[in-house]
């Protein structure tokens, strides 16, 4: 029997011979100018990326030098203090040398030395008010080349000034090599009247200003180059070629961005056509030769061993196409007709596994979909079914924990234990990842379904032996009916599915029956989910501001700042219905740093304005204490607002703190040592327990104003608020009262002597304009009753 292998690999030497020798007649006819261009292309990049490079670091470097320009302390020092900031830099950041030259060219070096530099044209151009870059200049003190950065700079007197640094002019000559390495070729930078500044193969051309323009006058040869590069500079980037006597260069070249520098990067082109050559010299002995071996055999071949191969080819097609009931028949004595067999048993496992689940044995959602076909949607009249969906809750858990090995185990036990249970009238299938599908007629009413999946939730609750180990999992259940719910199978699975999911959410251990106003709730809260990446980036935050009262004499002892959405088409959307989203979404973060900012930038705008605002108390809900960028990004906003720490109070509930609270004092402490104010918000409804509150590092106590409403008529609200002002002060807490709202409020807390006080009686939350006029009013005039009546 002659091996299939053998003859498929002559066919296949034949055909792939021929197209070999074609493919290489092409490629030699036009390979030269696809590695021309090719060539040229890779240049064109490598100097385009160097320049960019090398503009990234000049452009880092201005921006530091405006924000040295841009600092108060920079601006309104004198000369020695200027220059103390900048030997500072200077060590600091292992620079060269800084200078401050004054509008007459005086240029004063962190170094001591002081050079008039007025005779150069980038000094001019800065004290006109632009950043400059200097060419590669050879210093008049040291002999070596540099290259200058500066800017323009404030001074108090009006009068130009520049902040200046100096670069190692050796800085540019190392990139360029680098690319020349790199490129296996030539490259150098010139500026824009064609002066070389970097210059590998030759440095003392840099030391001597040597142009394009005096080499091709001394060089006749390098006319053509200069007459390129001068197209090359007015391009600013592009590729092109070159001849230098019976040399021919491919180049490259790009402007430095910001600027009066081009790089330019080349190489022979006869090393760039090596390897075109060497194909060249074998090409044309064997092409004759090999072409009308190779097309006799493969005309030979082909037409003796295809045809087999094109049947199995087909039978390939069908079964792609979705027939999974075709199979093969061969007579062939080879490998065809074991290749026939093996056909056929892989369209029998394919067969078993589209439609049955490897681990449980069950049918799939495939089958589900034929079955709903023939009892349901073919039905003229369809009466009631039901789809119920099971799923563990946090099986995932089990996968992590033990290994997918035992998932597996545990789903066949789950899978057996439905069978025993589910109605003979149900069809049961295996969904997708941890489902579990049951597809029951029901008649006329659905109560049976729901009596039914009650009863399975009950039995699966009962504990699974798994490796002689009892386990229990927590089971939820969706139900969804047709067509009550849906006329299709994909809504009524889709609408199943959501109803288990509703369940989990609401704790698991539940059936839940399909509800549209539910959907409906639910897809409104993601839609305004959506909305709140908008309302990010769209402002449509705003901040508004509630005065902290001292109780003793009516003074402003602080804000409280609030966020506030103005949502585009619903108005203005209370907070407890946003956070909770911005918390479930993950935008809490972006948004509790936009309020952090804004509350500390406004704090400094009334400090400016020479008004005293206080502490500035800002919220922060428990998933941004929790992360980990918390401390990184509150040390941001400091830096950026200036705000003085000990003028920031965080607010952080109950909740948030008990949570963690190994971690939560370490991280109060962190905040404490830096300075700011920590207070424990709404306390009083959540743990409002002695033993983990002498634990905080905490500065204040919050009273929660459900314990300050109604507290007149209420003398359990009365007690505990006494109770926790007591508590306060014996630890030596700052005490505010939220939601005082009347005389009365006021009366009962100023006489348990709560120092600060929060709530409508004195203003509700307010724009940051209002707060202004209130601050300038100096006081609140606080009136209360004599008697209260307690």
């Amino acid at each position: 029997m002659k091996s299939i292998r053998t003859k498929l690999l002559a066919l296949i030497l034949g055909v792939s011979l021929v197209m070999a020798l074609l493919t290489g007649y092409l490629a030699q006819q036009v390979g030269w100018r696809v590695v021309a261009g090719e060539t040229e292309k890779t240049l064109e990049t490598m100097a385009r990326e160097s320049a960019e490079k090398l503009a990234m670091m000049f452009e880092m470097q201005w921006n530091h030098l405006e924000i040295l320009a841009a600092q108060p302390a920079f601006i309104q020092g004198d000369l020695e203090t200027q220059l103390d900031i900048l030997r500072q830099e200077r060590d600091r950041l292992n620079l060269d040398e800084f200078a401050i030259i004054d509008d007459k060219g005086n240029a004063f070096y962190t170094d001591g030395t002081e050079v008039n530099l007025m005779d150069r044209s980038h000094i001019q151009r800065s004290l006109a008010g632009q950043r400059a870059i200097s060419d590669v200049l050879i210093s008049r003190i040291t002999g070596e080349p540099f290259v200058a950065l500066m800017v323009p700079m404030e001074t108090e007197d009006g009068r130009p000034a520049l902040i200046y640094l100096r670069n190692d002019g050796a800085m540019i000559n190392d990139l360029v090599s680098e690319v020349k390495t790199e490129i296996q070729g030539k490259a150098y930078m010139i500026n824009d009247f064609g002066a070389f500044q970097a210059y590998p193969e030759n440095e003392e051309i840099v030391y001597r200003r040597e142009t394009l323009e005096t080499q091709a006058r001394f060089f006749p040869e390098l006319k053509e180059r200069r007459n390129f590069v001068r197209e090359a500079m007015k391009n600013q980037q592009g590729s092109g070629s070159y001849w230098v006597e019976e040399e021919k260069y491919f180049m490259g070249y790009a402007r430095v961005p910001g600027t009066q520098f081009t790089l330019l990067a080349g190489r022979l082109a006869t090393d760039a056509m090596m390897p075109m050559e060497s194909f060249q010299q074998t090409f044309y002995p064997m092409v004759w030769m090999l072409i009308a071996i190779a097309a006799t055999a493969s005309m030979v071949l082909a037409n003796h061993f295809s045809r087999p191969i094109l049947e199995l080819e087909q039978l390939f097609a069908r079964a792609a196409d979705g027939d999974l009931t075709v199979r093969a028949k061969f007579n062939h004595k080879d490998e065809i007709q074991k290749a026939g067999k093996s056909f056929n048993r892989m369209m029998d496992q394919i067969n078993l596994l589209t439609y049955y689940d490897p681990v449980t044995g069950l049918p799939n959602h495939r089958v589900i979909d034929e079955d709903f076909q023939k009892h349901v949607e073919k039905k003229e009249n369809p009466s009631l079914w039901t789809l119920v969906i099971v799923a563990p809750d946090k099986f995932g858990r089990m996968n992590e924990k033990y290994g997918y090995l035992h998932g597996n185990e545990m789903l066949r036990k789950i899978a057996e234990r439905i069978r025993q249970i589910h109605d003979q009238d149900c069809f049961l299938y295996r969904g997708l990842s941890d489902e579990f599908l049951i597809l029951c007629h029901e008649g006329e009413s659905v109560a049976h379904s729901l009596q039914q999946a009650t009863e399975m939730l009950s039995e699966l609750q009962r504990p699974f032996m798994l490796e002689n180990e009892e386990q229990r999992l927590a089971f939820s259940v969706g139900i969804s009916v047709y067509p009550d719910h849906c006329r299709s199978l994909k809504d009524l699975m889709k609408n199943a599915g959501f109803a288990k999911n509703i369940a989990k959410e609401r704790g698991g251990r539940q059936v839940q029956l399909f509800d549209p106003e539910t959907m409906d709730e639910v897809l409104s809260q993601r839609e305004l989910e959506k909305d709140l990446v908008e309302a990010l980036e769209e402002n449509q935050f705003y901040l508004e501001y509630q005065p902290l009262v001292s109780l003793k004499d009516g003074e402003m002892v602080g804000v409280e700042a609030l966020v506030r959405w103005n949502h585009p088409i619903y108005g203005r959307i209370p907070p407890d219905e946003f956070i909770s989203l911005a918390e479930r979404s993950g935008q809490i973060r972006k948004i509790e740093n936009l309020v952090m900012r804004e509350a500390c930038h406004q704090h400094q705008e009334w400090e400016k304005m020479g008004l005293n605002p206080g502490i500035m108390a800002i919220n922060i809900s428990a998933r941004h204490f929790g992360a980990i960028e918390f401390l990184k990004d509150l040390e941001a906003v400091l830096e950026e607002t200036g705000i003085k720490s000990s003028s920031l109070e965080i607010e952080l509930t109950e909740s948030t703190v008990i949570q963690d609270v190994e971690g939560s004092v370490e991280k109060l402490r962190q905040l404490q040592r830096k300075q700011i104010r920590i207070s424990i918000d709404d306390f009083g409804t959540g743990y409002s327990s002695l033993s983990y509150l002498v634990r905080l590092p905490v500065n204040t106590l919050k009273i929660d104003k459900s314990f300050i409403t109604n507290l007149e008529y209420s003398r359990q609200n009365r007690d505990i608020a006494s109770t926790i002002i007591a508590m306060g002060r014996s630890l030596g807490l700052t005490l505010i009262s939220e939601g005082i709202e009347t005389e009365d409020q006021l009366k009962f807390i100023r006489d348990e002597q709560c120092p600060v006080g929060q709530g409508y009686y004195f203003s509700k939350p307010v724009r940051a304009e209002k707060i202004t006029e209130m601050l300038q009013d100096k006081r609140f005039q606080i009136k209360v009753k004599e008697d209260s009546g307690y």
